[in-house]
Order: C-alpha cells, then sequence, then structure tokens
C-alpha cells in the first residue's frame, strides 16, 4: 500500500474507532438500570457539585453527610473527616466544569464526561505517538487495541481519576519524546507533569522515569536548561495545592498528606532503607555523569561501560522477574486463564479486597483481561536488549511503573492503567515486527 493510500486509511480507521471506543464506552455508563456507583465515584461526583459554588471548598463532610444519608450503616474512612480531600483537586474541577457546560438534557451524565473525554483522547494519542516511534501500522494497531482493551475501557465509563492520571502521564511521555530532538516540547512535558501530579499523588512516577532515563540512555540532557525546566515547571503547577495544605495544616503539612493516603504510606514505609538506598545511588550516577566530560578519555570510556553494564541490568531484570513469576502458582493459573475466551476475572465492591493477593497479582491479572499482554511482556523481554532507546523510554517508563505500584501494595486493576497504553504500544511493536520478520523468510 503507497503512503498516500496507508496515511487516509490510517486517519479514516481511527475515526472510526474513536467513534466506536465513544460509543462502548458512553453505553456502558448508562448501563445497567439502575446503575451502580462506588464509593469513589459518589465522593466524587458530591465534590464537583460543591465546587461549582465555590471553588474553593474542598470539605469532604457535606458528601460523607450525603453518603450517609443513603447508607446510615456505610462506614467512613478516616480521610473523610479532613478538613480537604485527600486528593488533588484537578478532577473533581473538571467534573464542575462538565456540569456548567453540559446542557441540562445530559446534566445526568456530566459526572462521567471528563472519563469518557480521556478515554477517547488515549484512543487517539496512542495511535499518534506509536505512529511516531514505529510507523503507521503500529499505530493503527496499537489504537486498535486500545479500543477494546477491558480495563481502559471500564475506567473510560467509570467516574474515577485514573483515565484522567493515565492520560496526563501518557503525554508528558509523548511530548518528553519529542523534546528530544525539539527542546521546546519539553516545558509542555514539565506541565503535564505537574497536571499528573494534581490529579493524584501517583503521579509522582512521571518525573522519575524521565529523569532516568536521561540518567541512563541519554546523558546529554542533563547539560540541557529545558530538561530541568520540565520538574520546575511541574512544582509550579503543583505548588498552589502544596500552599492549600499548608495553609491548612501548617508546618507539619507534607506529613499529613502522605499519612492521610492511610494504607498505601505506611506500606512504602517498610521500603524507605532501600528507597533511600537508591536515591543515593541515583544522585551519586548523577553526578559522575555530570563530571564526566571532565575526566580523561580513558575513565570517559569506563564509566560509559558502567551505564551501558546498568541498562544491561535493566534487561536482566525483567527477565529475571517473568522467570519467577513462572514458579509462581497465582501467575501461571492466569496464563491457563488467559486461553479460556469466556473468563471473567473477580471483582467486587468489597473493599480491600485484592489486598492478600502476591507480588505478581497485576502481571497476571492484565493476561487474565486480554491475551494482548502477553505479547507486552514478550516484547518487553526482548527489545530490552536491543538498545534501541525508543524501545527503552517505553519498557523503563512500564517497568517503573509497574514496580511503583506493586510496591505500593494497594492492588485495584485501575491503578494501573498508565501503564496500559505503554505496553499496548510494546505488543503491537512486536506483533508488526515479527509480522515483518515473517515475510522475509524465503519461499518454498
Amino acid at each position: 500500500m503507497a503512503r498516500d493510500q496507508l496515511q487516509k486509511f490510517a486517519v479514516t480507521s481511527l475515526v472510526i474507532l474513536i467513534i466506536v471506543g465513544f460509543g462502548l464506552r458512553y453505553t456502558g455508563f448508562l448501563q445497567p438500570q439502575p446503575r451502580m456507583f462506588s464509593f469513589d465515584e459518589i465522593v466524587y461526583t458530591y465534590l464537583g457539585r460543591q465546587l461549582i459554588e465555590n471553588p474553593l471548598n474542598y470539605d469532604p463532610e457535606p458528601a460523607k453527610k450525603f453518603i450517609r444519608s443513603i447508607n446510615p450503616r456505610r462506614k467512613m474512612p478516616a480521610y473523610m473527616d479532613e478538613p480537604i480531600f485527600k486528593h488533588p483537586p484537578l478532577f473533581p474541577w473538571l467534573i464542575s466544569i462538565s456540569y456548567i457546560v453540559s446542557p441540562k438534557i445530559l446534566t445526568p451524565q456530566a459526572p462521567i464526561a471528563p472519563s469518557l473525554f480521556m478515554g477517547c483522547l488515549g484512543i487517539a494519542l496512542i495511535f499518534f505517538f506509536a505512529k511516531m516511534l514505529y510507523g503507521y501500522r503500529v499505530g493503527l494497531l496499537a489504537a486498535f487495541f486500545l479500543t477494546f482493551d477491558p480495563l481502559h475501557w471500564l475506567c473510560s465509563e467509570k467516574i474515577w481519576m485514573e483515565m484522567t492520571l493515565a492520560i496526563f502521564i501518557f503525554l508528558a511521555l509523548f511530548f518528553f519524546f519529542r523534546g528530544l530532538k525539539r527542546a521546546h516540547f519539553l516545558l509542555l512535558s514539565g506541565l503535564f507533569v505537574g497536571l499528573a501530579l494534581l490529579t493524584k499523588y501517583t503521579g509522582i512516577i512521571a518525573p522519575v522515569f524521565i529523569f532516568l532515563f536521561a540518567l541512563l540512555y541519554k546523558e546529554e540532557l542533563l547539560f540541557k536548561r529545558n530538561f530541568w525546566l520540565i520538574f520546575i515547571i511541574a512544582l509550579a503547577v503543583f505548588s498552589p495545592w502544596l500552599v492549600w495544605n499548608y495553609h491548612i495544616y501548617g508546618a507539619s503539612f507534607l506529613k499529613k498528606m502522605l499519612s492521610i493516603q492511610g494504607y498505601a504510606f505506611r506500606h512504602l514505609q517498610k521500603y524507605q532503607a532501600a528507597i533511600f538506598l537508591m536515591v543515593i545511588t541515583v544522585v551519586s550516577l548523577l553526578i559522575l555523569r555530570i563530571l564526566t566530560p571532565k575526566f580523561t578519555p580513558s575513565m570517559r570510556k569506563k564509566i560509559s561501560s558502567l551505564f551501558k553494564g546498568i541498562r544491561y541490568l535493566l534487561g536482566i531484570s525483567i527477565l529475571t522477574i517473568f522467570v519467577l513469576m513462572l514458579f509462581h502458582p497465582s501467575f501461571c493459573q492466569s496464563l491457563k486463564n488467559m486461553w479460556i475466551y469466556n473468563y471473567l476475572p473477580s471483582a467486587g465492591w468489597v473493599g480491600h479486597m485484592f489486598r492478600a493477593e502476591p507480588w505478581c497479582f497485576y502481571f497476571g491479572r492484565l493476561l487474565e483481561l486480554s491475551p494482548i499482554y502477553f505479547f507486552s511482556y514478550l516484547a518487553a523481554i526482548f527489545f530490552s536488549f536491543k538498545n534501541n532507546q525508543k524501545d527503552s523510554l517505553l519498557i523503563l517508563s512500564a517497568f517503573l511503573m509497574m514496580l511503583f505500584f506493586v510496591l505500593l501494595g494497594y492492588y485495584e486493576s485501575r491503578y494501573i492503567l498508565p501503564i496500559v497504553p505503554i505496553l499496548i504500544i510494546l505488543a503491537s511493536r512486536l506483533q508488526v515486527w515479527l509480522w515483518d520478520r515473517l515475510k522475509e523468510q524465503p519461499q518454498t
């Protein structure tokens, strides 16, 4: 197919996929009747309506009273007693805007608009990002997979902040990659990192993998002003929320912001020694990178070999993780369930129902949701040893995000939504690569 024809076909197909994706997700929101809303959805909806009257009234007490009026026996989490809600306010503000701009006839659907819009936007974004990385075929295949991905589909029809968070993290990664050639795009990357943080604290993983990619694979970025502006802009965007918390809680506001997160924060504290050691190691490597130009050529060569070894260690780590999972009964069961076309993974309305799951829970859950992730895992293993910066950016991002969410120890499938588009691009990349290798085989 000629390039012009391929371009027209891809754009037409993308428009169709977005329309289909919107239809599936909007229909899913309306069904079944009467629709059941989770606790979080009720809270976000109520906060969104509350913020219309006063954009600074972020007190969860009225939402708590409303829920109690519906279900007097409902046990309330401790964070509902705080003077401001535990998450940053960007997502409820988006719901407020949705209420304001929606026609009266669509008012009942207003709370879903941010997730629905972000979900459809994600289909377009994954196409353009994957196309930029690997061409039209990978872009179109990735958009197709994401349109029908169960986790992405579900989160697009729920009043949850994870879809908004996922889009901002993905945009931060998208503009960071564009900034590798045009430095002004790095500023946009910083903007979306800040918006991710203003959506949910787990957005902190975005600047982490951006920084580590530069440190390990693109050290020249460390000497560019716009690279460091990513973090300055992100902090500037996030800073009003910090000031707000300081105004409420005083000098101990940072400790309060973390402790109010409950189980996740307490679970992370178990690894504080390891985290501290990792921070020291990264700072040491940063200093080494910055001082490298001042060393002798022979010393620079040794330093280059050191970082090459660290990059190779990433591939070894990924391979080791998957080998270990093959010996874990839970993951092996997920591999079997992956082949059962009508298998439905366990789900429910009970809080903390997956807290006792093993560390490989997310890996297995993704396989149970879609066999496409089997190709994602193979791609992560295979391409991590190819020393391709495009592959490395995706693999490092997915690896660090998965590690982060596993260490949090609070297992809910929606939390790993930011990893989904990255894994789907990797799966699409591998499938197109395999197809091209098969076509190269001589005919007999």
